[in-house]
Formats: structure tokens, sequence, C-alpha cells
């Protein structure tokens, strides 16, 4: 960097992961491959990391007919608080900019912020910062596929306070969540207690077996967010957590759900997202 002062683009985002665990990812070569510098229709060709001080990493993605590469030398390492390293893409410039990783414990989660020092501008100010932020929405999925967890947004045209509510009222979760509006199956019984430690129990007939979900409330604070374990009886040490959010917008709310689970389940990421997608999109149309 040179001596004047640097031009700095600044971006964070919040997980819901331990800071440990996203610090770990973050130089982790599997995983990084999967977000860093990575562009649509392009093709990681070698993705390396050399994780100690001094040492370099190396990020090479085939775009079109040119292959493009992204390297560093890490400077400071401090697990699980802040990661600072150089970098330059040579085929476009020789200079060597700064970015800083910062990770705050927050709660369940952290907080991240990413800080870009730059000698001059290759492009403008916000594209820089769209492209970070592109990268961190990018980490984030990659999280979720290596620590097995689902996550599925939704916007409501319904307040907070009626989407909420429709995750304690048995008669609504008999409309969305269960039946024949949502899949080939018959709603045998709908059970719960909704209060932290109150328990739950969803039973339906699918091809004449009885399939029984249970589970017990573990945060309820309405309308913003409720969390609970999930699994299938008689079996709760298989279970996963779920995690709701709900932020109330001008018009409506936007509910991000987050379903962890273990490891023993990690091929069904996908088909659980899709299976949550499909029940929130029954809810939308079931409070109209």
């Amino acid at each position: 960097m040179s001596a004047e002062r640097p031009i700095q683009v600044r971006v964070s985002r919040h997980f819901e992961f331990p800071a440990e665990s996203v610090f770990d990812a973050w130089l982790d070569a599997k995983t990084a491959g999967q977000f860093m510098f990575v562009t649509p229709g392009g093709r990681m060709l070698r993705a390396e990391i050399d994780a100690r001080v001094g040492g370099k990493f190396a990020f090479v993605e085939r775009r079109g007919a040119e292959e493009v590469e992204h390297v560093g030398e890490y400077l400071e390492l401090e697990r699980p608080r802040r990661i600072v390293f150089t970098l330059s893409v040579p085929k476009y410039s020789q200079d060597q900019d700064r970015v800083t990783v910062e990770i705050a414990p927050r709660g369940d989660g952290c907080e991240l912020t990413l800080t870009h020092e730059l000698r001059e501008l290759p492009v403008p100010h916000p594209q820089i910062e769209a492209g970070w932020r592109e990268i961190l929405e990018g980490f984030c999925a990659a999280l979720d596929r290596a620590l097995f967890q689902a996550r599925v947004l939704r916007r409501f045209d319904a307040s907070a306070e009626q989407v909420f509510d429709a995750w304690l009222d048995p008669f609504m979760l008999g409309r969305w969540m269960f039946g024949p509006d949502v899949r080939d199956e018959q709603i045998v019984r709908l059970t719960l207690d909704p209060r932290v430690g109150g328990r739950f129990s969803f039973v339906v007939r699918r091809k004449e077996q009885e399939i029984d979900h249970i589970g017990r409330y573990l945060e309820i604070e309405r309308p913003r967010r409720l969390v609970f374990t999930w699994a299938v009886a008689p079996n709760p040490q298989d279970g996963s957590r779920v995690t709701v959010e709900i932020r109330p917008l001008a018009r409506g709310c936007e509910l991000t759900l987050v379903h962890r689970m273990q490891p023993q389940w990690a091929e069904y990421v996908t088909s659980v997202s899709e299976g949550w997608t499909k029940m929130l999109g029954v809810l939308v149309r079931a409070l109209g």
C-alpha cells in the first residue's frame, strides 16, 4: 500500500454460525472455492490456501476464454476474530490491496465486517462493494452446505404478527404445514404447548403409516423470532433445530427460516429446503 491514505470499501453481514465456524470456513480451500471470487458462468479451476501467517492463497477461475487468478498472502490470523491478507489480480494489475476480515460473536451467531483497502479504484466504489456483498452471500450458502443447514427466505403481504401466530395455531398449521394442501397425507392430530420449554406433536398419515413430528420450543419472541427442535418420533436424539426470524416491513414482512441438521442428514439438505419453500408458499395463500 502507498503512504497515502487508502480508499476503503466496507461491508458487513450477520451469520447464524459461531465465529469459530465462520473463521475456519473462510480458510478452508474446499469451502472457499465455492464463493471466493466466483462469478456467474465461471468455473473454479483451482483453490489453494496455506492458512498461516506468511502463507499464500490462490483462486483461479475460468471466465469464458480466459483464466483469472486472485492471489494473496496472510498477514494476520487471530482465530476466531481477525483475518488480514493482501489481494491482487496479476492479470489486470500489480497493485497489492489489503483486506481485513473481523468476526465479532453475536449471541449464537456472529457479525462479519470486511474492509478492503485500495490505492486506487479500478471500478466504481459501489461495484466493488456489490462484489463483496455477493461473495458474502455465496459464503453464507457455502456455510449452509458445509454445516448441514437449509435456509429459506419468503416475503409476505400479511403482518409479522399474523405470520408468527400461524406457527403456533393448530388450525392454521393444518392449512399450510400439513395436510392435503401440502402433500398426499391426512392429518391425525396436531397438538402443541406454545411456551418456552413446551412441546409439540404433529401426527400425519402417509400411505397408511403414521408419522409423528415432535419438538420443543426453545425461544418464542412474538412476532420476530421462534426457535424449536424438530425430530420424528421415536428418535428425538436425531433431531434438528429450526430458527424462524420475521422482519416487519413497511408492507408485510420478510421471513427467514434456517433448519440446522446433524451430519447424518446432510444428503437431505436440498429436499428439506424444497419442503419448507413449498410449505411457506402454501402459508402465503392461507393468509390471503
